[in-house]
């Protein structure tokens, strides 16, 4: 995967190679404090080509990243993204 960027209210991100995938997710948390203690969300992401996006919240600050898994079960996700609140 490339680097994430945000594009008006969307994370995306470049895939290197074309993939037969299974599932598309963006993963987020308003939360903050120490990692491990953050609630973290899922919601559905979507692959147009080789552009994987996902539909950022308007809470900040937000933590996110996108995730897929392949039809043979391989996993992969994105570097995060953090945005402050204004």
């Amino acid at each position: 995967m490339g680097a994430p960027s945000v594009t008006g209210n969307r994370l995306l991100v470049q895939l290197n190679v074309a993939i037969q995938l299974k599932e598309a997710s963006l993963c987020f948390t308003t939360d903050s404090g120490p990692w491990q203690q953050r609630k973290w969300q899922i919601a559905a992401a979507h692959l147009e080509g080789r552009q994987l996006s996902g539909e950022l919240p308007s809470a900040r600050p937000l933590v996110a990243f996108l995730a897929i898994k392949d039809v043979e079960g391989s996993q992969i996700s994105s570097e995060h993204i953090e945005l402050v609140a204004p």
